[in-house]
């Protein structure tokens, strides 16, 4: 086979062909030029950044016939070992495969020999850290007092895993993620040289889906171009790859900004359709939220959003249409929607559901304000309770005293028949959904109109048409609200949808003239036209105590 990947064909032969370690390469640079060179090096990060191209460099530069230099010829002999992999006297040990005492006590056995025809005899342990406790004491000593002609290099992603005496007797380096940025010009220049002609905005989709690593993004451009040939067509990539088309992201998110719960909903079925992780397509959603937020409150969120230009002044536009607190109550919807799809068989319903009660939330007072508002309400109270006067009837004469405000918004005629029902209740039913942690039954019970509730018979309303109607009509989910209150009523509750075309507010066509009446007296009420002013609110519905009417 002589096809050779993107990712080897384009592998640093010196320093200064690595991207984004230019506090690595300045300092081993400036170390060999200035003969001040450890005895043993620890190189840490994420897969793909460049800790083993780093330490195969590192070894020409001091094995170069023209060295030691910190740029290799690789032209000699020594150089082109090196590059070839076949240098006896540069050895490359794989940790994960030599994890045992016996292959460390070799390699003290060999270090002692000088090397055949280089300067320095170098061993490079990559994965370093899967070593075994009897192999890194073992080579301890040979570590804190190297013969001169050896230098030990050491490649890791997890550094916490070795040992504090091995990490104290080694010079380490970090090599951070690369940025999208980075990436996107390293990009550029190879697809320039290999003739690929690939539109910018699919190499940033290449360049986000390879997390910081360099390696990652030449073997996706390597996949990419094998889906599509040379010329890859614009929006390919995402195809390619599998992923989510990040405009999808955007106009999910802009849906919830503006309240459009069906917009989302349908990126939702794209992305279903397409066959991708939902999961993943709320954690791309949540992070786009924390985007909007960022463009909000700094002053240059393009420091802060590794996007492109064009994005960034999207996510701004679309930012710039809510507020900081709304973005906070959505953000921690979709949060809690995430802890729970890993735990469920139905994600697309939570998904749903999680960004139908999205587009709904609302900002939440800070607690400062909301503290000054209740006490501004609570001295009106006080103020109202002192006038003087007897109370007065319902038929306007002096008897029987006038229930307070919420017996006059909330109970139920004296004949209903939910006296009979004992802990059963609408309310009951939505605690003890909560109580068990069914986000999903929670979300969805949270979004349907509770009408009435007549002995066993439970009665819901939904919009026709809509997710949560689609919901209800499962058996399973029907039956498993059944349950619960079956359990809570102590028999059999039968559960009753209906399907209708809903106004904004939600006013049954079954409820009595006493309960519209109650409902009028109560949207009236000065109690609730001052609650109304104080807290700069709107009533959105108006139940009464348990049936929910």
């Amino acid at each position: 086979m002589s096809y050779l990947v993107l990712a080897r064909r384009w592998r640093p032969q010196c320093f200064e062909d690595v991207i984004g370690q230019d506090h690595v390469v300045r300092t081993l640079s400036n170390a060999i030029t200035g003969d001040r060179l450890a005895h043993a090096y620890l190189f840490t990060g994420v897969r793909g950044v460049g800790k083993t191209s780093v330490a195969r460099i590192l070894a020409k530069a001091l094995n170069c016939e023209k060295g030691p230099a910190p740029t290799p010829c690789n032209s000699c002999a020594g150089c082109n070992e090196i590059t070839a992999g076949i240098s006896v006297d540069v050895l490359e040990i794989d940790g994960a495969s030599n994890t045992g005492v016996d292959d460390v006590r070799e390699l003290r056995e060999n270090v002692r020999y000088l090397p055949q025809s280089s300067r320095y005899k170098i061993y490079i342990i990559d994965e370093v850290h899967m070593l075994s406790t009897a192999a890194f004491n073992a080579l301890l000593k040979t570590l804190e007092e190297p013969p001169p002609h050896v230098i030990f290099i050491f490649a890791t992603t997890d550094p916490h895993k070795i040992p504090l005496t091995i990490l104290s007797r080694t010079q380490r380096f970090d090599f951070r993620r690369i940025t999208r940025a980075e990436l996107l010009e390293g990009l550029e220049r190879i697809c320039r040289e290999e003739g690929f002609v690939v539109d910018p905005s699919d190499l940033a989709l290449i360049a986000r889906e390879a997390e910081g690593s360099m390696r990652d993004s030449l073997s996706l451009l390597d996949q990419v171009v094998s889906f599509s040939g040379k010329e890859v067509p614009k929006g390919e990539v995402a195809k390619a790859l599998g992923i989510v088309d990040r405009t999808w992201i955007a106009h999910a998110a802009q849906a919830v900004v503006e309240g459009e719960a069906d917009r989302a909903i349908a990126v939702v079925e794209q992305a279903f359709d397409h066959g991708h992780n939902l999961r993943e397509l709320l954690r791309e959603i949540l992070t786009y939220m924390r985007h909007l937020a960022v463009a909000r409150e700094a002053d240059r969120p393009e420091e802060l959003i590794d996007l492109p230009d064009e994005e960034i002044e999207t996510i701004k536009e679309i930012g710039g249409k809510t507020s900081p607190e709304k973005l906070q109550a959505v953000f921690g919807i979709l949060a809690k929607a995430d802890e729970h799809m890993g735990r469920v068989q139905d994600p697309r319903s939570i998904l749903e559901m999680a960004l139908i009660k999205a587009t709904h939330a609302e900002p939440a007072l800070p607690v400062e304000e909301a503290i000054e508002r209740l006490e501004m309400i609570e001295s009106r109270l006080e103020g109202r309770s002192s006038s003087p006067g007897p109370p007065r009837s319902p038929t306007g004469g002096a008897g029987k005293p006038e229930p307070s405000l919420f017996e006059q918004v909330q109970s139920p005629p004296e004949s209903s028949p939910e006296k009979a029902e004992a802990g059963l209740s609408w309310n009951s039913i939505l605690k003890e959904v909560r109580r068990q942690e069914d986000s999903f039954l929670e979300i969805l019970l949270e979004s349907v109109t509770f009408e009435k509730m007549d002995e066993n018979v439970i009665t819901l309303s939904v919009q026709k048409g809509s997710v949560q109607a689609s919901q209800l009509k499962r058996r399973e989910t029907r039956e498993k609200i059944e349950e619960i209150a079956a359990r809570l009523h102590g028999g059999k509750v039968v559960l009753r949808v209906r399907e209708k075309d809903m106004p904004s507010e939600h006013t049954s066509a079954t409820e009595t003239d006493l309960t519209r009446s109650l409902k009028e007296e109560a949207r009236e009420h000065p109690l609730v036209k001052d609650a109304q002013e104080i807290l700069e609110a709107t009533i959105r519905d108006i139940r009464t105590k348990n049936t929910g009417r």
